[in-house]
């Protein structure tokens, strides 16, 4: 019979996967095996007999490790890994996803690359047609005859389409330089387009002394624009695109002076882009100049004839629409400074021009006398000197690139 049931608990040291065993003790007790045999009366009591104790060891197979008396840690075998297939096959996924993505965008790139190319010899067989067209302009300007009529334009549409999207993929000098190219361009189109209504207009408002003169300056300049044009995309097809704006490149060795060298047969001299503005400056000058000295010599009490003022407003007004339309090439002065300068002038100016304006109409109608007291275009002449003293610094500076 079974008493009792001892467990050494815990063993003293039991690690994982050692051949330690956790040790039972059974108490067993029995009448056969240890009971009291029946004595006589008298007799003495044999001695108390050892109760046998039967061992039992069990093999640890569930790798038990004890860390503290209190906790049993199981650990799971190990499974081994498995082939990381799936993670491959993702990342194999994307890469050709990607690379896919890429060849696409990049044949496309090319693509448009070739047909800007492709547009740029267009325009290069175009432009013989546009010198030829301002040729004719100028042979009947100088005979006194006007020739107007409409004109093809410069091809324009691929550029417009894919400057864009190009714009990252193309160098500085690309970019600056396919810029000047299409604005002069678009400039000279402008030109041929509207010189047939603004021509009239001058010569019906006598808004220039001589317009036959001044339209044919301006029909020569956009020759020679068109000639460097021709320049400029030989040097963009030929893949060595020329720095039109002078950027200084880091660790550029060569300097300013080096780069001027070398640019000086593909870009036209500053003096004859600085000549032109200064003819543009010289005549909104002499029309301020000559409103002031018309109000300026009546005197205190004297009368000024608005109509008189017509003339010099005009002339104002026709420089004032000539720097407009060549304000794209302000950029060829090399003069950031002379630039701002000008630009600023002129705001200012035509604001004068608008006030002026403004004041002498309402004097102008056919039911107002010929005369005018002059104290009211006093605050007129005073504004307009101030105007003049402004373009004159701004004619001296130019009168230095043109030496």
């Amino acid at each position: 019979m079974v008493t009792g049931l001892l467990v050494r608990w815990p063993p003293s040291s039991l690690e994982f996967g050692s051949a330690a065993a956790l040790m039972l003790v059974l108490f067993v007790e029995s009448s056969a095996l240890a009971g009291t045999v029946p004595q006589p009366a008298g007799s003495p009591q044999p001695h108390p007999r050892t109760t046998p104790a039967l061992h039992v060891a069990f093999p640890d197979t569930m790798k038990v490790s004890l860390v503290e008396p209190d906790t049993i840690p199981v650990r799971l075998p190990k499974r081994p890994l498995e082939p990381p297939w799936a993670l491959i096959g993702v990342v194999v996924g994307f890469g050709l996803a990607e690379g896919s993505r890429w060849l696409q965008g990049w044949r496309r790139r090319r693509r448009l690359i070739r047909a800007l190319h492709d547009e740029c010899r267009s325009l290069l067989s175009q432009l013989p047609d546009f010198i030829d067209i301002c040729q004719q302009m100028i042979g009947s300007l100088r005979n006194h005859r006007f020739l107007p009529g409409p004109a093809v334009r410069a091809m324009r549409t691929v550029y417009d389409a894919t400057i864009t999207e190009l714009t990252p993929h193309l160098s500085s000098r690309e970019r600056n330089l396919l810029h000047v190219v299409h604005e002069r361009l678009k400039v000279g189109d402008v030109m041929i387009a509207d010189h047939g209504r603004d021509f009239l207009e001058e010569l019906r408002h006598q808004q220039i002394a001589d317009p036959w003169g001044a339209w044919i300056n301006r029909f020569e300049e956009q020759i020679g624009s068109y000639q460097l044009v021709e320049r400029l995309l030989q040097s963009f097809i030929a893949g060595n695109p020329v720095d039109v704006f002078h950027l200084q490149d880091p660790g550029d060795a060569g300097g300013a002076a080096a780069r001027a060298t070398a640019l000086s047969p593909i870009l036209p001299p500053t003096h004859d882009v600085a000549r032109h503005f200064l003819r543009i400056v010289e005549q909104a000058r002499r029309a301020l100049h000559g409103i002031d000295l018309k109000i300026g010599n009546t005197g205190a009490f004297g009368v000024v004839g608005p109509r008189g003022l017509r003339p010099d407003l005009q002339s104002l007004h026709g420089a004032i629409e000539e720097f407009k339309s060549s304000k794209a090439r302000m950029v060829e002065l090399r003069q950031p400074t002379l630039e701002k300068k000008l630009t600023d002038v002129f705001a200012d100016v035509e604001r004068q021009y608008r006030d002026a304006d403004r004041q002498v109409s309402p004097y102008e109608r056919p039911d107002v006398g010929p005369g005018v007291a002059a104290h009211h275009f006093r605050p007129l002449a005073e504004s307009t000197r101030s105007h003049v003293a402004r373009l004159d610094a701004v004619k001296a500076e130019l009168e230095k690139l043109t030496r």
